[in-house]
């Protein structure tokens, strides 16, 4: 961990909680060290250094609230928010955008409190609350309309198309899409448009058309690649591999697999690293291979426990149930199911 730079430890400090004003000057020193401080943990997260950037963060949150920034402390709060989110922490994130959301909606700026809102609705798509995440993407959506932010516009449309798809509900995801497309073009959102036609391929997956859902991901990675999206590739390639144990193609799903797990690494998606976790255990139990199989499942399932990923968890506890009567284990098999079963049941109750 970095040490913390001498010219910023705590040397003047305003009594607020005593009553008193903050002096003139201290407070311009104070608001530069919180400044510095953001940008060492935007800097730190930008390389994958976490932890300092928690702590840089924190620090600069807390100068924040002591010289009465809140315009400052909410940004700040928003991108602990989103590294909580990203280790698995939910709660924690949940709390920081609750508070980041909160100040923006006090202080006005709408375009700043529509944007956490879809982050926040992210949170419980993790859980299995479809509910809850439709509400706040279609808030996020309302907001962003406006105030005329027509990338905020087509994160919400594009959210909103997430929440359709595992619904059922594809006619919904691909109207939601064609709009999202539609704005991240005229905005020349390259990143954005790699990660819908990422979506339109699942979809068209999930209608059966392969074919088309073959020549979205391949248009999808070819942008990922063009504007070094590192994240958005591994998931396209995750994808592709998913595509490829639908055709029985072995050999090219583990070569997606591997070059997408260890991309997930490089940029530390957990979430996604469980992700391709499971699907390797799903190649392996195509094969016959059930120990292998197992092992893959076992550590998807550690990851999704980490994640708080309820809906994950319940398909990797099927999986390991298959593994189990494949080695004629009943008990284990038996215990395995009404595990998955009772998450299913939980996340279908939190779907309405």
């Amino acid at each position: 961990m970095a040490a913390h730079p001498a010219h910023l430890r705590p040397r003047y400090r305003c009594a607020r909680s005593s009553g008193k004003s903050c002096p003139p000057s201290v407070a311009w020193r104070r608001r530069g060290e919180a400044i510095v401080l953001s940008q060492l943990g935007l800097t730190a997260r930008a390389v994958g250094r976490t932890e300092d950037a928690l702590r840089y963060l924190k620090d600069s949150v807390a100068i924040r609230r002591e010289v009465g920034d809140e315009k400052g402390e909410a940004d700040d709060l928003s991108v602990l928010a989103r590294l909580a989110r990203t280790r698995g922490d939910l709660e924690s994130a949940r709390a920081d955008f609750t508070r980041c959301i909160a100040i923006f909606s006090r202080t006005g700026d709408r375009r700043s409190e529509g944007i956490n809102l879809g982050y926040l609705a992210q949170l419980p798509i993790l859980q299995g609350d479809i509910s809850e995440a439709e509400q706040l993407a279609h808030q996020s959506l309302e907001i962003a309309r406006e105030v005329a932010n027509k990338r905020g516009e087509a994160e919400s449309l594009s959210l909103l198309a997430q929440i359709a798809r595992p619904r059922g509900l594809l006619d919904d995801a691909e109207d939601y899409l064609s709009q999202s497309l539609a704005i991240r073009r005229e905005v020349l959102d390259r990143r954005g448009e790699g990660a819908d036609l990422g979506l339109l391929g699942r979809i068209a997956q999930a209608r059966g058309r392969l074919r088309d859902a073959q020549h979205h991901f391949e248009r999808s990675l070819d942008i990922a690649r063009q504007v070094k999206d590192r994240r958005g590739e591994a998931a396209v390639l995750s994808s592709l591999a998913q595509l490829a144990l639908a055709r029985d193609h072995y050999n090219e799903a583990e070569t997606y697999l591997t070059q997408s797990l260890a991309l997930r690494r490089e940029v530390q998606d957990l979430q996604g690293e469980g992700v391709d976790l499971s699907q390797f255990g799903r190649l392996y139990l195509d094969r016959g291979n059930f120990k292998e199989a197992e092992r893959f499942f076992q550590q998807s399932l550690a990851i999704d426990r980490e994640m708080h990923d309820r809906p994950g968890e319940g398909v990797d506890l099927s999986q390991l149930a298959l593994v189990a009567l494949e080695a004629k284990q009943f008990g284990v098999a038996s215990e395995y199911i009404q595990q998955s079963l009772a998450i299913r049941h939980e996340v279908l109750d939190r779907r309405g």
